[in-house]
Parts: structure tokens; C-alpha cells; sequence
């Protein structure tokens, strides 16, 4: 079993989502970056349960001999708004950084010993920054990410516990 704790999301060290140089409507306020981040988290989240549950991990909220604890953090974001006018009701967010980096670890539950570390980052395939509008789960890059990274640490999980091909 795998107790998931809450992911983690980060915005870019050097990033100011209130630039000077834009208009104040083009401005992201900060509840807007809280939600942004809640969402991605949550998202981020529910793959990894499923994808864990399809290989017979299920998710547990308990910490016990056989459970392990999984900590997961998405760091180095850029969010820029554009033009929230433009889509209507939704405002058009863009993913600017050209990368999200994930780290995970993997930890016995009941005794915190770190078992397995991973860091690895996802690059944007164009030099176009990931545009989407909305939700940041419609942008094909940030969602194939997500599903990448679901199904690496299921495949690495069966690979150590001798589970499949």
C-alpha cells in the first residue's frame, strides 16, 4: 500500500507574477496562484492513486509495516496571464517555463528511512511556451507530464517488487 502525502507545487524562485510592466487586469493576484498551484496538486495527486490502484498499490492513509510513504513536489513553474478577457469567462493562463521538474521519494512508513529518491524534469517540446485556457490540466504538455510520471513509478514499483513483464 502507498500513503500519498500532499503534493507539493512550486512557482519558479525568480518569478513575479505582478510585473510591473503589465496592466493591472493582465496581473495575477495571488488567490489566483494559490488556486492554480491547489489544482495542479490535486490533479497531480489523483493520477498518481490511479495509476497506483491499476497496479494493485492501493492508497492508504495509515502508516504500517507494509505501507510505503510517498512525498511528491512539482517545482519551477512559470504562470503568466496574458489576456484573461481573451477566452470570455476563463482566463488564458501560459505555462512560460519551458520545464517542470518533478521530485518524488520513496520512505518506510513506519520507520521514515528513505528508500528511493527521483528527480526528473520535462521539457517543453516547442520554443512556444504551453498555452491553455482555464484549467492547466487541458494543456497537452502539463497532462502527458502528469500521465508520465504516474506510470514510471508504477512501472518502477513493479519492477522492484518483481511485479510484471
Amino acid at each position: 500500500r502507498v500513503h500519498l502525502d500532499g503534493v507539493h507545487v512550486a512557482l519558479e524562485r525568480d518569478w513575479d507574477p505582478m510585473r510591473s510592466e503589465r496592466p493591472a487586469y493582465q496581473q495575477l493576484a495571488p488567490a489566483d496562484l494559490v488556486d492554480l498551484r491547489a489544482l495542479l496538486a490535486d490533479e497531480l495527486k489523483r493520477r498518481f492513486e490511479r495509476e497506483l490502484e491499476l497496479g494493485r498499490y492501493p492508497a492508504t492513509g495509515e502508516d504500517a509495516p507494509d505501507v510505503l510513504r510517498l512525498s511528491v513536489a512539482v517545482l519551477d513553474l512559470a504562470v503568466d496571464a496574458p489576456d484573461p478577457k481573451r477566452s470570455g469567462t476563463e482566463p488564458v493562463y501560459v505555462l512560460d517555463a519551458e520545464r517542470m521538474i518533478l521530485t518524488l521519494e520513496l520512505r518506510d512508513a513506519v520507520t521514515g528511512q528513505l528508500l528511493a529518491r527521483v528527480i526528473d524534469m520535462k521539457q517543453g517540446a516547442a520554443a512556444e511556451p504551453w498555452t491553455f485556457s482555464g484549467s492547466p490540466l487541458r494543456a497537452p504538455p502539463v497532462d502527458a507530464a502528469l500521465g508520465q510520471w504516474a506510470k514510471a513509478l508504477r512501472t518502477g514499483l513493479d519492477r522492484a517488487f518483481g511485479r510484471g513483464p
